[in-house]
């Protein structure tokens, strides 16, 4: 029953998660000479909070129609080396690619 009213309770601002990351949970005096209230990291944020940051969170991190030809290009050229190297090993090879 609890977890049905989190959501209409967070955005009313009676419950606040806080900085829960999962079984460490920050201290906000860490965050306290920030001005921000309540004083959080970006998880910590509150409804309103996360509802004005997030329109910027989506532009920073969305793939731009124009990225799409080089992205395409460079998984081709990946998959292409990989093949001629006869060998994908899973989860290095990929964690190679994306952290290039």
């Amino acid at each position: 029953r609890a977890s049905s009213e989190l959501p209409r309770r967070t955005w009313s601002g009676e419950w606040w998660r806080g900085n829960e990351l999962g079984f460490v949970v920050n201290n906000p005096v860490l965050w306290s000479g920030s001005g921000i209230v309540p004083a959080s990291i970006g998880l910590g944020s509150t409804m309103q909070q996360h509802a004005a940051i997030r329109p910027f969170l989506e532009d920073a991190f969305s793939l731009k129609v124009d990225e799409v030809p080089f992205l395409e290009a460079s998984v081709a050229e990946f998959l292409r080396e990989r093949r001629a190297a006869g060998n994908l090993q899973i989860p290095g090879d990929l964690q190679r690619f994306v952290h290039q």
